[in-house]
This record gives structure tokens, C-alpha cells and sequence, in this order.
């Protein structure tokens, strides 16, 4: 794994939005700006700019999660492995701060007998929590749970959810992979091969519905999300192994 891997796509970087983004530090300390910014250095091999520039804006900003997330990829990219691992741990104190909003998540689908929701938010949450009793009663109490309706859609398993993640973030490719190993697991899956073939381009008898806890992992912060995502790629990986 490469400071790479932690990255979103962005596009190229030009010296002269370099330039007018610091003009624009310089008078605003908005964290859109140094954001931005550090992203530019990292695309154009400016680690050192890079680190300099997240420092300062999280003077301004200490507890801006993707702030963190960039000084962790920067501090990577110049061979500080140690400082990188402490920059994401202290990003990770501010997740858990805020893992709240994926209990309440949880708690509000189960009062609303929607189980099949309620459980990757849950899930989600003791992975931020792995000791609290709370959040392990609150996931064993909905792992058995019947979904709502008589219209029953299997629930999908927390890597499913991943793909369906990355298919809202625009990567395709990404999720279709998830699917291939899913089905790689389970190969007589129907769900998961509709789902694939629609992610390829496939034609299908009937487009595969969206699954109800996608819509609402959708609406989490972006920050949260990408906490969500980070853990449901540690859960792909166990299932590799």
C-alpha cells in the first residue's frame, strides 16, 4: 500500500491554480482552501509544501477529519510512516467523537422496524466502538431481526454495501470487483450476478433495486462515510482470507 491508496481521485494539477489557490490562503483560511491545495502539492510531488500547508490549516482547523486525512497521505509520501500512523489515529479520536450520529442512525431505523437499515450504521458504529456494550447489544439485537414488508430483499452483506458505496462515489470498476468476489463466495448469488452484470453493462431481465440502507448510509457526512467505507474494506478483506 502507497500514500496513493488513501487518496480520492483528483484531477491534475497547473502551476497557476497552485499559485492562485496560495493567494487565496493567504487572505481566506478556509479549509476548502488548504484542502485543495495540499491536494495540488500531493498530485504534483510536493510532499514537503504539502505537510506545510495541512499543519497550517489545521492551526485554524485542528479537528477537520480530511485535513488529518492529508497530512497522514503527506507525511507518508515523505517517508514518515510514524508520523503518518499518528496523524490517522488522532483523525480516527474525532471519528469516534462523532460515531454518535451512526448510533442515533441505527436507533431511529430499528424504532421505525426497518432492521435491514438500522444494521449497517450499527455495524459501523461498533467498529468505532469495538468495546462499548452499547453498540454490541444494539448489533446483536438487529442480527436476527426480520425485514419489514412482505416484499423481502435479501439484506446485502456489509461488502455488497461497499460496492453500492463505491458505485455512488463513481467507481464503477471498483465495485463491480467487489461483486466478482462476492460471487466468488457465493456463486449462485442471483442479486449479486444482476448487480455485476448491470455495473458491466450487461443486459439484465430486471434492474436490481437499490438497497434501503444505501440510501441511507448516502446521507451520512462526508467524513463519516469515509470512515464507513474504511471499515467495510477491512470486513472485504477478512473475507479474502
Amino acid at each position: 500500500m502507497s500514500p496513493e491508496d488513501l487518496a480520492p481521485e483528483t484531477s491534475s494539477s497547473d502551476p497557476e491554480t497552485v499559485s492562485l489557490l496560495e493567494q487565496l490562503w493567504s487572505r481566506d483560511k478556509s479549509r476548502s482552501i488548504f484542502v485543495r491545495l495540499a491536494e495540488l502539492y500531493l498530485t504534483s510531488d510536493r510532499a514537503d509544501d504539502a505537510v506545510r500547508i495541512c499543519w497550517d490549516g489545521l492551526a485554524v482547523h485542528p479537528d477537520y477529519i480530511t485535513g488529518r486525512h492529508l497530512l497522514a497521505r503527506a507525511q507518508w509520501a515523505q517517508g514518515d510512516v510514524a508520523g503518518a500512523e499518528k496523524t490517522l489515529l488522532k483523525a480516527v479520536e474525532y471519528l469516534v467523537q462523532e460515531a454518535g450520529v451512526l448510533k442515533s442512525l441505527a436507533r431511529l431505523l430499528q424504532q421505525e422496524g426497518r432492521p435491514d437499515r438500522a444494521r449497517p450504521a450499527a455495524e459501523a458504529y461498533l467498529a468505532l466502538n469495538p468495546d462499548n456494550d452499547e453498540a454490541r447489544d444494539l448489533v446483536a439485537g438487529l442480527a436476527d431481526a426480520p425485514q419489514r414488508g412482505e416484499s423481502r430483499i435479501s439484506t446485502p452483506a456489509p461488502t455488497a454495501t461497499l460496492a453500492e458505496l463505491y458505485h455512488q462515489q463513481g467507481h464503477l470498476e471498483r465495485a463491480a470487483e467487489v461483486y466478482r468476489k462476492l460471487l466468488a463466495a457465493e456463486s449462485d448469488n442471483e442479486q449479486y450476478r444482476g448487480r455485476l452484470a448491470e455495473l458491466e453493462g450487461r443486459p439484465i431481465g430486471r434492474p436490481t433495486e437499490t438497497s434501503p440502507e444505501i440510501e441511507a448510509l448516502a446521507n451520512l457526512p462526508p467524513e463519516l462515510k469515509g470512515q464507513v467505507i474504511g471499515v467495510l474494506e477491512d470486513w472485504l478483506a477478512k473475507l479474502q482470507t
